[in-house]
């Protein structure tokens, strides 16, 4: 599917429902900019912290979920390799 959408003053561009259906994008969803010469890529992809959600048991979770998981994944693959 290919549509064409204008960019707002502020660089902000929609993202129409049916695209977001056809591509399976939930509401939320983060993303992945690549930019080459007058073309821009867009990726959905999964935060770390929702991929390792469950996985370290902490008494207070950070402010910066996904900062935080890569430190303790490092830390654990540290010990394992050291």
């Amino acid at each position: 599917m290919i549509e064409i959408y204008r960019m707002d003053e502020k660089g902000r561009v929609l993202v129409p429902k049916e695209i977001r259906d056809i591509a399976e994008i939930p509401p939320g969803s983060y993303f992945r900019f690549e930019a080459e010469k007058k073309r821009i890529t867009i990726k959905a992809v999964e935060p770390v912290s929702e991929k390792y959600y469950g996985a370290f048991k902490v008494d207070q979770w950070p402010e910066d979920l996904d900062e935080y998981a890569k430190e303790e994944i490092m830390k654990q693959w540290t010990r394992k390799h050291t």
